[in-house]
């Protein structure tokens, strides 16, 4: 659902408001994300998670068809809070993945499905423009939410039906169970910073740096599919048990791939710098969210891991735009090792003093 946010930045740039107002509204749904995400974390352990279901995606849907009769400003940036607040709570489904039985197994399916997607976004959204403009990509995102409703009543009401088919670290550690969990909440929020500094800047990286415009378009859409699909195929051969040892692995090697990336005059090495980055990434996440389900089987350290996630996709691009339009790319590289170098020391620091 929040696939569509940086589709609607653009076509709301050229076809509803001028630039700051189209950020304004943008901003306006990020916020709702985070006051909905809020939520589902203090609602996670209170509510029935098939009402809590329900309410998020009829929010979604609500959202984005009041969306389509909205004007100007104040209207816009209200309908898109709306539709941002039930998306965030819509994060509960990544808590119930993480109460599962194999969390890493089910969230590189949540991969899988987010790539297709994607896909579907990147080749759909330009015709469904071109025939409804971005009232169609409204009805659409409130289609698919309606649609889906009725699969609610299938989930798990409550946590307790699934959270006792592991144990918790509390029975494994000497150390206190908040320790662990910690560490894997810093790490996740410096490694999803980095990836998002390095993933907002990337095209425009290669612009410096005198690439084919068009060849690095093709590139990103098509090396991201590609190394996203292996990347999750590998995480599925992969074992649980070594979660940490995977993670320091794909937290090393995007530090390598990264400062490639970001230094690389040579479109070949680029892009294989890119696939390489992108399939580091896709293998590391089921891993990532498969540690905080196992550090609390409660899901709510994997739902606060998603909103961690996002903020590192917020922070990591503020803090090294600066660097970005003064064209210091290589101290934009040095922070964005620096902080997956970061990452690879907490899941040390996790792996030494737990069983994961």
């Amino acid at each position: 659902m929040l696939a569509g946010t940086d589709d609607w930045l653009d076509c709301a740039q050229v076809q509803l408001l001028a630039g700051a107002a189209a950020g304004a509204c943008v901003s306006a749904e990020m916020a709702g994300t985070g006051f909905g995400g809020a939520a589902a974390y203090l609602l996670l352990k209170r509510c029935d998670h098939r009402l809590l279901a329900f309410i998020a995606l009829a929010t979604v849907a609500g959202g984005n068809l009041l969306s389509v009769w909205a004007d100007g400003l104040p209207g816009y940036a209200s309908t898109r809070f709306v539709a941002g607040l039930g998306c965030g709570l819509s994060l509960l489904a990544y808590s119930l993945l993480g109460m599962t039985a194999r969390p890493e197994q089910n969230f590189a399916l949540n991969n899988y499905v987010n790539l297709i997607a994607g896909a579907v976004v990147v080749f759909g959204v330009p015709w469904l423009f071109g025939l409804a403009g971005v009232n169609g990509l409204f009805l659409l995102l409130a289609a698919t939410a309606l649609a889906v409703l009725p699969t609610t009543r299938f989930l798990p009401p409550h946590a307790v039906l699934v959270a006792n088919e592991v144990t918790s670290v509390a029975a494994t550690s000497s150390r206190p169970a908040h320790f662990p969990r910690v560490v894997a909440g810093l790490m996740t929020l410096v490694y999803f910073s980095a990836i998002g500094a390095v993933w907002a800047y990337v095209a425009e990286v290669a612009a410096a740096r005198g690439h084919d415009p068009a060849v690095t378009a093709h590139l990103l859409s098509v090396g991201l599919l590609a190394a996203g699909l292996a990347g999750t195929l590998s995480a599925t051969r992969l074992q649980s048990r070594r979660r940490t040892s995977i993670i320091a692995s794909c937290c090393a090697g995007a530090a390598c791939t990264a400062g490639i990336l970001l230094h690389s005059t040579s479109e070949l090495i680029y892009g294989a710098a890119f696939v390489g980055f992108v399939y580091l990434w896709f293998l590391a996440f089921p891993f990532q969210m498969g540690l905080l389900s196992a550090l609390d089987r409660s899901g709510r350290l994997t739902l606060l891991g998603m909103l961690l996630q996002t903020a590192g996709f917020v922070i990591g691009p503020l803090l090294v735009a600066p660097l970005v339009d003064a064209q210091r790319y290589g101290q934009f590289a040095a922070m964005c090792i620096a902080c997956f170098m970061i990452a690879f020391g907490c899941a040390l620091v996790v792996r030494r003093i737990t069983r994961y």
